[in-house]
């Protein structure tokens, strides 16, 4: 009985993420077009933070055991594109 207990958190677990993770794509897409409408500017560049705050906190309960290879490949990955490359364009 113990397994399908299990898959069952699991369940119940991985649907709230994807609501999260689909929330969290909306408002992405939200604020991008707004950035690319109005341009950047301080209330465009709140929300985009807001939104990355809500991702880091979200990737933090996704993630259990996380892998720190992925770690470092994101750390790669962030200094060879700074988070305002692409406004830099």
């Amino acid at each position: 009985m113990a397994p399908l207990t299990k898959f069952a958190a699991q369940e119940k677990r991985f649907n709230a993420l994807h609501a999260i993770y689909g929330l969290l794509f909306s408002q992405v897409e939200a604020v991008i077009t707004r950035i690319r409408r109005e341009h950047l500017h301080a209330e465009n560049l709140g929300a985009s933070k807001q939104v990355q705050d809500s991702f880091r906190q979200t990737h933090a309960l996704d993630e259990e055991q996380p892998d720190q290879s992925l770690d470092r490949e994101d750390k790669k990955v962030r200094e060879r594109f700074p988070s305002d490359y692409l406004w830099q364009m």
